[in-house]
Protein backbone atom coordinates (compact mmCIF):
# COMPACT_ATOMS: atom_id res chain seq x y z
CA UNK A 1 0.00 0.00 0.00
CA UNK A 2 2.71 2.55 0.94
CA UNK A 3 4.46 1.39 -2.54
CA UNK A 4 1.58 1.98 -4.27
CA UNK A 5 1.14 6.02 -2.39
CA UNK A 6 4.67 5.97 -3.37
CA UNK A 7 4.31 5.41 -7.25
CA UNK A 8 1.12 7.46 -7.86
CA UNK A 9 2.54 10.49 -6.24
CA UNK A 10 4.88 10.44 -9.14
CA UNK A 11 2.10 9.82 -11.60
CA UNK A 12 0.51 13.18 -13.18
CA UNK A 13 -0.99 14.39 -16.26
CA UNK A 14 1.14 17.41 -16.43
CA UNK A 15 4.22 15.08 -16.97
CA UNK A 16 3.15 14.83 -20.28
CA UNK A 17 1.32 18.13 -21.00
CA UNK A 18 2.46 18.98 -24.07
CA UNK A 19 1.12 15.58 -25.36
CA UNK A 20 -2.38 16.83 -23.89
CA UNK A 21 -2.37 19.85 -25.78
CA UNK A 22 -1.12 18.50 -28.97
CA UNK A 23 -4.00 16.01 -28.79
CA UNK A 24 -7.09 18.86 -27.97
CA UNK A 25 -5.56 21.04 -30.68
CA UNK A 26 -5.62 18.19 -32.93
CA UNK A 27 -9.08 17.23 -31.88
CA UNK A 28 -10.24 20.87 -32.20
CA UNK A 29 -8.86 21.94 -35.95
CA UNK A 30 -10.37 18.47 -37.09
CA UNK A 31 -14.05 19.37 -35.93
CA UNK A 32 -13.48 22.99 -37.42
CA UNK A 33 -12.65 21.40 -40.63
CA UNK A 34 -15.88 18.92 -40.66
CA UNK A 35 -17.76 21.83 -39.58
CA UNK A 36 -16.76 23.80 -42.29
CA UNK A 37 -18.63 22.92 -45.04
CA UNK A 38 -18.38 26.04 -47.80
CA UNK A 39 -16.05 28.75 -47.15
CA UNK A 40 -17.67 32.16 -46.35
CA UNK A 41 -16.17 35.34 -46.42
CA UNK A 42 -15.90 37.02 -42.56
CA UNK A 43 -19.14 39.23 -43.11
CA UNK A 44 -21.11 36.74 -44.59
CA UNK A 45 -20.06 34.52 -41.39
CA UNK A 46 -20.87 36.70 -38.96
CA UNK A 47 -24.64 38.03 -41.06
CA UNK A 48 -24.97 33.42 -40.73
CA UNK A 49 -24.61 33.59 -37.25
CA UNK A 50 -26.90 36.86 -36.78
CA UNK A 51 -29.81 34.93 -38.41
CA UNK A 52 -30.60 32.74 -35.75
CA UNK A 53 -34.38 32.85 -35.03
CA UNK A 54 -34.78 31.03 -31.99
CA UNK A 55 -35.23 32.52 -28.75
CA UNK A 56 -32.03 33.33 -27.06
CA UNK A 57 -31.23 35.53 -23.71
CA UNK A 58 -28.98 37.83 -23.48
CA UNK A 59 -26.85 36.94 -20.38
CA UNK A 60 -24.41 34.12 -21.16
CA UNK A 61 -25.00 30.60 -20.47
CA UNK A 62 -22.63 27.99 -18.74
CA UNK A 63 -20.83 26.03 -21.16
CA UNK A 64 -21.27 22.67 -20.02
CA UNK A 65 -18.44 20.89 -22.19
CA UNK A 66 -15.96 23.19 -20.99
CA UNK A 67 -17.05 23.34 -17.19
CA UNK A 68 -17.25 19.37 -16.90
CA UNK A 69 -13.76 19.39 -18.96
CA UNK A 70 -12.23 21.77 -16.05
CA UNK A 71 -13.72 19.81 -13.32
CA UNK A 72 -12.26 16.53 -14.91
CA UNK A 73 -8.84 18.28 -14.70
CA UNK A 74 -9.16 19.48 -11.58
CA UNK A 75 -9.88 16.27 -10.34
CA UNK A 76 -6.40 14.78 -12.20
CA UNK A 77 -4.59 17.19 -10.09
CA UNK A 78 -6.25 16.68 -6.61
CA UNK A 79 -5.10 12.99 -7.28
CA UNK A 80 -1.08 13.45 -6.63
CA UNK A 81 -1.36 16.08 -4.03
CA UNK A 82 -3.83 13.73 -1.96
CA UNK A 83 -1.39 10.46 -2.63
CA UNK A 84 1.58 12.55 -1.69
CA UNK A 85 -0.10 13.97 2.07
CA UNK A 86 -1.49 10.58 2.41
CA UNK A 87 1.94 9.04 2.05
CA UNK A 88 3.62 11.68 4.37
CA UNK A 89 0.91 11.63 6.98
CA UNK A 90 0.30 8.01 6.63
CA UNK A 91 -0.78 7.55 10.41
CA UNK A 92 -3.30 10.62 9.35
CA UNK A 93 -5.40 7.75 7.82
CA UNK A 94 -6.06 5.76 10.81
CA UNK A 95 -7.61 8.50 12.66
CA UNK A 96 -9.74 9.68 9.78
CA UNK A 97 -11.27 5.96 9.18
CA UNK A 98 -12.17 5.89 12.52
CA UNK A 99 -14.31 9.51 12.63
CA UNK A 100 -15.52 8.72 8.71
CA UNK A 101 -19.32 8.58 10.39
CA UNK A 102 -18.15 12.18 11.79
CA UNK A 103 -17.06 13.25 8.47
CA UNK A 104 -19.80 12.34 6.64
CA UNK A 105 -22.77 13.32 9.15
CA UNK A 106 -20.77 17.01 8.76
CA UNK A 107 -20.87 16.93 5.17
CA UNK A 108 -24.67 15.94 5.30
CA UNK A 109 -25.61 18.70 7.35
CA UNK A 110 -23.58 21.39 5.24
CA UNK A 111 -25.43 20.27 2.26
CA UNK A 112 -28.67 19.95 3.39
CA UNK A 113 -28.21 23.84 5.29
CA UNK A 114 -26.99 25.22 1.67
CA UNK A 115 -29.92 23.59 -0.02
CA UNK A 116 -32.31 24.96 1.89
CA UNK A 117 -31.49 28.26 1.45
CA UNK A 118 -30.98 27.90 -2.21
CA UNK A 119 -34.58 27.61 -2.30
CA UNK A 120 -34.98 30.63 -0.32
CA UNK A 121 -32.85 32.83 -2.89
CA UNK A 122 -34.67 31.50 -5.66
CA UNK A 123 -37.79 33.71 -4.36
CA UNK A 124 -35.39 36.28 -3.80
CA UNK A 125 -36.23 39.87 -5.96
CA UNK A 126 -35.67 43.44 -5.70
CA UNK A 127 -37.60 46.23 -8.09
CA UNK A 128 -34.51 46.97 -9.67
CA UNK A 129 -34.38 43.80 -11.36
CA UNK A 130 -36.51 44.91 -14.69
CA UNK A 131 -34.14 43.29 -17.29
CA UNK A 132 -32.45 40.45 -15.19
CA UNK A 133 -33.81 37.94 -13.02
CA UNK A 134 -32.59 36.13 -9.78
CA UNK A 135 -31.58 33.19 -11.89
CA UNK A 136 -29.63 35.37 -14.26
CA UNK A 137 -27.87 36.74 -11.23
CA UNK A 138 -27.05 33.10 -10.41
CA UNK A 139 -25.84 31.84 -13.34
CA UNK A 140 -23.61 34.64 -13.15
CA UNK A 141 -21.98 33.24 -10.52
CA UNK A 142 -22.47 29.54 -11.65
CA UNK A 143 -24.80 28.92 -8.77
CA UNK A 144 -26.78 25.88 -10.37
CA UNK A 145 -23.12 23.70 -11.27
CA UNK A 146 -21.86 24.80 -7.53
CA UNK A 147 -25.31 23.18 -6.15
CA UNK A 148 -24.99 20.35 -8.18
CA UNK A 149 -21.01 19.75 -7.34
CA UNK A 150 -22.48 20.21 -3.50
CA UNK A 151 -25.39 17.80 -3.65
CA UNK A 152 -23.90 14.61 -5.71
CA UNK A 153 -20.60 14.58 -3.57
CA UNK A 154 -22.69 14.44 -0.67
CA UNK A 155 -24.00 11.41 -2.35
CA UNK A 156 -20.41 10.00 -3.35
CA UNK A 157 -19.48 10.49 0.81
CA UNK A 158 -22.42 8.50 1.76
CA UNK A 159 -21.82 5.85 -0.52
CA UNK A 160 -18.00 5.92 0.48
CA UNK A 161 -18.97 5.62 4.37
CA UNK A 162 -20.92 2.67 3.84
CA UNK A 163 -18.48 0.88 1.80
CA UNK A 164 -15.70 1.63 4.36
CA UNK A 165 -18.16 1.09 7.61
CA UNK A 166 -15.75 -1.72 8.81
CA UNK A 167 -13.03 1.15 9.60
CA UNK A 168 -9.89 -0.59 8.29
CA UNK A 169 -7.66 -0.71 5.10
CA UNK A 170 -6.88 -3.78 4.07
CA UNK A 171 -6.22 -3.80 0.26
CA UNK A 172 -5.43 -1.07 -2.79
CA UNK A 173 -9.11 -1.06 -3.50
CA UNK A 174 -9.85 0.12 0.35
CA UNK A 175 -7.70 2.74 -0.28
CA UNK A 176 -8.46 3.69 -3.75
CA UNK A 177 -12.45 4.17 -1.93
CA UNK A 178 -10.49 6.12 1.31
CA UNK A 179 -9.00 8.55 -1.44
CA UNK A 180 -11.94 8.99 -3.22
CA UNK A 181 -13.48 9.91 -0.14
CA UNK A 182 -11.37 12.63 0.82
CA UNK A 183 -11.71 14.04 -2.71
CA UNK A 184 -14.76 14.34 -2.81
CA UNK A 185 -15.18 15.85 0.97
CA UNK A 186 -12.75 18.50 -0.05
CA UNK A 187 -15.06 19.43 -2.89
CA UNK A 188 -18.13 19.26 -0.89
CA UNK A 189 -16.80 21.47 1.69
CA UNK A 190 -15.41 24.37 -1.06
CA UNK A 191 -19.09 23.97 -3.17
CA UNK A 192 -21.20 24.36 0.19
CA UNK A 193 -18.75 27.41 1.39
CA UNK A 194 -18.73 28.88 -2.02
CA UNK A 195 -22.89 28.81 -2.16
CA UNK A 196 -23.66 29.51 1.42
CA UNK A 197 -21.54 32.86 0.28
CA UNK A 198 -23.28 33.66 -2.74
CA UNK A 199 -26.75 33.26 -0.67
CA UNK A 200 -25.62 35.76 2.23
CA UNK A 201 -24.27 38.25 -0.24
CA UNK A 202 -26.77 38.55 -2.17
CA UNK A 203 -29.83 38.57 0.46
CA UNK A 204 -28.33 40.36 2.70
CA UNK A 205 -25.75 42.99 1.11
CA UNK A 206 -27.34 46.10 0.21
CA UNK A 207 -23.99 47.22 -2.21
CA UNK A 208 -26.33 46.12 -4.99
CA UNK A 209 -23.06 43.94 -6.58
CA UNK A 210 -26.29 42.29 -8.56
CA UNK A 211 -25.70 45.19 -11.63
CA UNK A 212 -22.75 44.13 -12.43
CA UNK A 213 -24.57 41.43 -14.29
CA UNK A 214 -26.12 44.83 -16.76
CA UNK A 215 -22.21 44.73 -18.19
CA UNK A 216 -23.39 41.60 -20.09
CA UNK A 217 -26.28 43.84 -21.62
CA UNK A 218 -24.04 44.86 -25.04
CA UNK A 219 -24.86 40.99 -26.09
CA UNK A 220 -28.36 41.75 -26.85
CA UNK A 221 -26.95 43.58 -30.19
CA UNK A 222 -25.64 39.79 -31.73
CA UNK A 223 -29.33 38.65 -30.51
CA UNK A 224 -31.49 38.78 -33.53
CA UNK A 225 -34.92 37.21 -31.63
CA UNK A 226 -34.02 38.70 -27.91
CA UNK A 227 -35.95 35.90 -25.03
CA UNK A 228 -37.88 39.10 -22.74
CA UNK A 229 -39.21 35.91 -20.18
CA UNK A 230 -36.63 37.02 -17.65
CA UNK A 231 -37.72 41.05 -17.97
CA UNK A 232 -40.34 42.16 -15.31
CA UNK A 233 -43.33 42.83 -16.28
CA UNK A 234 -44.37 46.16 -18.26
CA UNK A 235 -46.29 47.79 -15.63
CA UNK A 236 -43.52 47.08 -13.06
CA UNK A 237 -40.47 49.50 -14.79
CA UNK A 238 -40.61 52.39 -12.59
CA UNK A 239 -39.26 55.60 -13.02
CA UNK A 240 -37.11 54.37 -9.53
CA UNK A 241 -35.85 51.05 -11.28
CA UNK A 242 -35.06 52.73 -14.35
CA UNK A 243 -32.69 55.32 -12.84
CA UNK A 244 -31.39 52.75 -10.45
CA UNK A 245 -30.47 50.81 -13.55
CA UNK A 246 -28.89 54.03 -15.80
CA UNK A 247 -27.53 55.39 -12.88
CA UNK A 248 -25.20 52.44 -12.73
CA UNK A 249 -24.27 51.86 -16.26
CA UNK A 250 -23.94 55.64 -17.03
CA UNK A 251 -21.16 55.68 -13.89
CA UNK A 252 -19.54 52.49 -14.75
CA UNK A 253 -18.85 54.52 -18.41
CA UNK A 254 -18.18 57.96 -17.28
CA UNK A 255 -15.43 56.16 -14.58
CA UNK A 256 -13.86 54.08 -17.96
CA UNK A 257 -13.99 57.73 -19.94
CA UNK A 258 -11.66 59.75 -17.48
CA UNK A 259 -8.69 56.55 -18.18
CA UNK A 260 -5.76 58.10 -19.98
CA UNK A 261 -5.70 55.23 -22.42
CA UNK A 262 -9.04 56.16 -23.69
CA UNK A 263 -8.43 59.98 -24.08
CA UNK A 264 -5.62 58.57 -26.48
CA UNK A 265 -8.70 57.04 -28.61
CA UNK A 266 -8.70 58.73 -32.05
CA UNK A 267 -11.15 56.57 -33.71
CA UNK A 268 -12.72 53.18 -33.71
CA UNK A 269 -13.89 50.45 -35.84
CA UNK A 270 -15.78 47.37 -35.95
CA UNK A 271 -13.28 44.92 -38.05
CA UNK A 272 -12.24 41.15 -38.77
CA UNK A 273 -8.90 39.70 -38.34
CA UNK A 274 -9.99 37.27 -41.20
CA UNK A 275 -9.41 39.80 -44.02
CA UNK A 276 -6.94 43.02 -44.40
CA UNK A 277 -5.67 43.09 -40.41
CA UNK A 278 -5.20 38.89 -40.42
CA UNK A 279 -1.45 38.90 -41.12
CA UNK A 280 -0.84 40.58 -38.14
CA UNK A 281 -3.10 39.70 -35.69
CA UNK A 282 -2.83 36.02 -36.59
CA UNK A 283 1.21 36.40 -35.96
CA UNK A 284 0.24 38.04 -31.92
CA UNK A 285 -2.01 35.08 -31.80
CA UNK A 286 0.59 32.29 -33.03
CA UNK A 287 3.38 33.92 -30.61
CA UNK A 288 0.50 33.85 -27.74
CA UNK A 289 -0.01 29.45 -28.65
CA UNK A 290 3.62 29.20 -29.06
CA UNK A 291 4.20 30.60 -25.52
CA UNK A 292 1.79 28.66 -24.09
CA UNK A 293 3.50 25.50 -25.25
CA UNK A 294 6.66 26.56 -24.08
CA UNK A 295 5.55 27.26 -20.79
CA UNK A 296 3.99 23.62 -20.72
CA UNK A 297 6.67 22.60 -21.90
CA UNK A 298 9.16 23.68 -19.09
CA UNK A 299 6.40 23.02 -16.74
CA UNK A 300 5.80 19.19 -17.80
CA UNK A 301 9.83 18.64 -17.57
CA UNK A 302 10.92 20.13 -14.21
CA UNK A 303 7.99 17.97 -12.85
CA UNK A 304 9.23 14.61 -14.75
CA UNK A 305 12.85 15.84 -13.14
CA UNK A 306 11.90 16.57 -9.79
CA UNK A 307 9.47 13.02 -9.39
CA UNK A 308 10.99 10.93 -11.85
CA UNK A 309 14.80 11.91 -11.54
CA UNK A 310 17.05 9.74 -14.38
CA UNK A 311 13.53 8.31 -15.06
CA UNK A 312 12.28 11.12 -17.12
CA UNK A 313 14.56 10.84 -20.04
CA UNK A 314 10.90 9.38 -22.28
CA UNK A 315 8.50 11.94 -21.01
CA UNK A 316 10.85 14.95 -21.73
CA UNK A 317 11.51 13.70 -25.17
CA UNK A 318 7.98 13.64 -25.60
CA UNK A 319 7.24 16.91 -24.35
CA UNK A 320 9.57 18.21 -26.37
CA UNK A 321 8.50 16.42 -29.71
CA UNK A 322 4.95 17.19 -29.21
CA UNK A 323 6.17 20.74 -28.31
CA UNK A 324 7.64 20.97 -31.65
CA UNK A 325 4.93 19.42 -33.30
CA UNK A 326 2.37 21.88 -32.33
CA UNK A 327 4.62 25.07 -33.42
CA UNK A 328 5.08 23.75 -36.61
CA UNK A 329 1.18 23.36 -36.70
CA UNK A 330 0.47 26.81 -36.52
CA UNK A 331 3.02 27.60 -39.45
CA UNK A 332 0.68 25.61 -41.70
CA UNK A 333 -1.29 27.70 -44.18
CA UNK A 334 -4.61 26.22 -43.70
CA UNK A 335 -7.67 27.89 -43.08
CA UNK A 336 -8.63 25.94 -40.23
CA UNK A 337 -5.81 26.10 -38.13
CA UNK A 338 -6.21 29.83 -38.60
CA UNK A 339 -9.46 29.76 -37.65
CA UNK A 340 -8.34 27.90 -34.29
CA UNK A 341 -5.40 29.92 -33.51
CA UNK A 342 -7.50 33.63 -33.40
CA UNK A 343 -10.56 31.89 -31.56
CA UNK A 344 -8.23 30.69 -28.61
CA UNK A 345 -5.79 33.44 -28.42
CA UNK A 346 -7.97 36.78 -29.87
CA UNK A 347 -11.62 36.63 -31.97
CA UNK A 348 -12.13 36.21 -35.45
CA UNK A 349 -14.52 40.14 -35.11
CA UNK A 350 -13.40 42.85 -32.45
CA UNK A 351 -13.04 46.84 -32.50
CA UNK A 352 -10.02 48.12 -33.93
CA UNK A 353 -8.87 50.87 -31.73
CA UNK A 354 -6.56 53.29 -33.69
CA UNK A 355 -4.61 55.62 -31.39
CA UNK A 356 -3.34 59.06 -31.78
CA UNK A 357 0.36 57.59 -31.75
CA UNK A 358 0.19 55.54 -34.46
CA UNK A 359 -0.79 52.75 -32.04
CA UNK A 360 -3.33 50.35 -32.99
CA UNK A 361 -5.20 47.47 -30.55
CA UNK A 362 -7.65 44.76 -30.90
CA UNK A 363 -9.72 44.57 -28.79
CA UNK A 364 -12.08 40.46 -29.36
CA UNK A 365 -15.34 40.29 -29.21
CA UNK A 366 -15.55 37.66 -26.89
CA UNK A 367 -11.67 37.85 -24.97
CA UNK A 368 -10.62 34.50 -23.51
CA UNK A 369 -8.74 37.00 -21.11
CA UNK A 370 -9.03 39.11 -18.00
CA UNK A 371 -10.43 42.65 -19.83
CA UNK A 372 -8.70 45.54 -20.08
CA UNK A 373 -9.70 49.26 -19.93
CA UNK A 374 -9.98 49.65 -23.47
CA UNK A 375 -12.92 46.00 -23.28
CA UNK A 376 -13.96 47.64 -20.43
CA UNK A 377 -14.84 50.77 -22.37
CA UNK A 378 -16.50 49.01 -25.24
CA UNK A 379 -18.45 46.41 -23.03
CA UNK A 380 -20.29 49.78 -21.01
CA UNK A 381 -20.19 51.95 -23.93
CA UNK A 382 -22.20 49.43 -25.72
CA UNK A 383 -23.97 48.26 -22.58
CA UNK A 384 -25.17 51.77 -22.09
CA UNK A 385 -26.97 52.30 -25.43
CA UNK A 386 -28.44 48.71 -25.26
CA UNK A 387 -29.95 49.22 -21.92
CA UNK A 388 -32.00 52.40 -23.66
CA UNK A 389 -32.74 50.23 -26.66
CA UNK A 390 -34.20 47.49 -25.14
CA UNK A 391 -36.17 50.15 -22.98
CA UNK A 392 -37.79 51.59 -26.07
CA UNK A 393 -38.61 48.31 -27.46
CA UNK A 394 -40.03 46.32 -24.66
CA UNK A 395 -42.17 49.01 -23.19
CA UNK A 396 -45.53 50.48 -24.62
CA UNK A 397 -45.00 53.77 -24.06
CA UNK A 398 -47.48 56.82 -23.25
CA UNK A 399 -46.85 59.90 -23.02
CA UNK A 400 -45.81 60.05 -19.44
CA UNK A 401 -43.35 57.36 -20.55
CA UNK A 402 -42.32 59.27 -23.22
CA UNK A 403 -41.13 61.99 -21.27
CA UNK A 404 -39.38 59.96 -18.96
CA UNK A 405 -36.90 58.33 -21.62
CA UNK A 406 -36.33 61.69 -23.03
CA UNK A 407 -35.38 62.74 -19.38
CA UNK A 408 -33.06 59.94 -18.88
CA UNK A 409 -31.62 60.68 -22.45
CA UNK A 410 -30.93 63.93 -21.76
CA UNK A 411 -29.52 63.01 -17.82
CA UNK A 412 -26.93 60.51 -20.04
CA UNK A 413 -25.73 63.54 -22.37
CA UNK A 414 -25.72 65.91 -19.81
CA UNK A 415 -23.04 63.76 -17.72
CA UNK A 416 -20.85 63.09 -20.63
CA UNK A 417 -20.85 66.83 -21.83
CA UNK A 418 -19.89 67.80 -17.67
CA UNK A 419 -16.63 65.15 -18.13
CA UNK A 420 -13.30 67.87 -18.71
CA UNK A 421 -11.69 65.87 -20.96
CA UNK A 422 -13.54 65.01 -24.18
CA UNK A 423 -11.89 63.28 -26.89
CA UNK A 424 -13.65 62.14 -30.61
CA UNK A 425 -14.94 59.22 -29.89
CA UNK A 426 -16.81 60.67 -26.52
CA UNK A 427 -17.78 63.22 -28.51
CA UNK A 428 -18.99 60.71 -31.14
CA UNK A 429 -21.00 59.04 -28.65
CA UNK A 430 -22.61 62.66 -27.51
CA UNK A 431 -23.54 63.13 -30.77
CA UNK A 432 -25.34 59.38 -31.43
CA UNK A 433 -27.34 60.17 -28.17
CA UNK A 434 -28.85 63.65 -29.24
CA UNK A 435 -30.07 62.08 -32.32
CA UNK A 436 -31.73 59.48 -30.64
CA UNK A 437 -33.60 62.44 -28.73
Amino acid sequence: MYDFLLELKKVSIWGALPLFVNVIFVIIIITVLSMKKDKLSPVDELCDKRKNHKLQKIFLRVDLFSEVYLFVCSIFACIPLVAFFNQKYYTYINGMIDKIEVVGSSVLGLTTIAVTLSVAVILFDRKYYIVFSIRDVLQKYKFAECLFISVSSCVIVIIMQITLINQTIESLFDLVRFMVFEIVTIYNIVANTYVLFIIVYIMFFEQRKELEILGQLYRSFWIDRLDTSTFKEKTNWSKEAVEINVDYLLQKYVDTCRKKKILKIDYIEFATTLDTYKPKWYKKARNKFIKLNIICMLISILLDIACLNRKCIILVVISLAFTAINIGITFCEKDCIHLVILKFFSDTWGYYIHQRNNKEKFIPRVALRKSNVYDKYIMRMNSLNAFFFIWINYIDYKNSENKLVIDMYQEVIDCLVSMENINGVIYADIYCWVLLI
